[in-house]
């Protein structure tokens, strides 16, 4: 008689962020945070108060991102068209804030089980995604992305176990110090 948790087809783990995607009608947001139109970049403390700017604007979208997470939810999409539903789980760390909170509902609700480490000192990783004439600008504040703890990992590894395929990334391992 073992509780009924959920064996997953795939285990991913990596670094979870929350993309805040606006489209603009000129470059003037990206000239105020000194962003190259079209090119992808890590923030600075010149670009960190973009992510509020964005979160503060009625056409904002917020979507679940990430180069893991992404796949994640590809992989869930396409089991799931095959009759196999919530057969993925997704491992990472976010900030115990409404940005995770946000992150972790759209995540639930695309049907992929997230099971994040909670970093008590640090905020969700965002992407701000700046999209003009149909090209995006990508400024990532990996935040919390890069906080997950091995504790995490060590009291799920039942869940890691049981997986019948593991998927990470490079950029996981070596931006987690732990």
């Amino acid at each position: 008689n073992h509780s009924k948790k959920m064996d997953p087809q795939l285990f991913i783990i990596g670094n979870p962020l929350l993309d805040i995607s606006v489209e603009l009608a000129d470059n003037t947001v990206l000239d105020k945070y000194e962003l190259q139109h079209g090119q992808a970049s890590l923030a600075g403390d010149k670009q960190m108060p973009i992510y509020d700017e964005l979160w503060g604007m009625e056409n904002k979208e917020a979507i679940p991102g990430g180069s893991a997470l992404n796949s994640a939810r590809a992989a869930n999409y396409m089991l799931a068209a095959q009759g196999q539903k919530n057969k993925v789980t997704y491992f990472g760390s976010i900030g115990k804030d409404e940005k995770g909170k946000v992150l972790e509902n759209v995540l639930e609700e695309a049907g992929v089980h997230g099971n994040f480490h909670h970093d008590e000192a640090t905020p969700t990783g965002t992407c701000a995604v700046v999209v003009v004439n149909k090209e995006r600008t990508l400024c990532a504040n990996l935040a919390a992305a890069c906080k997950y703890s091995s504790a995490h990992l060590e009291s799920n590894m039942d869940t890691l176990k049981n997986a019948k395929f593991i998927y990470t990334t490079s950029f996981f391992i070596t931006s987690n110090v732990e």
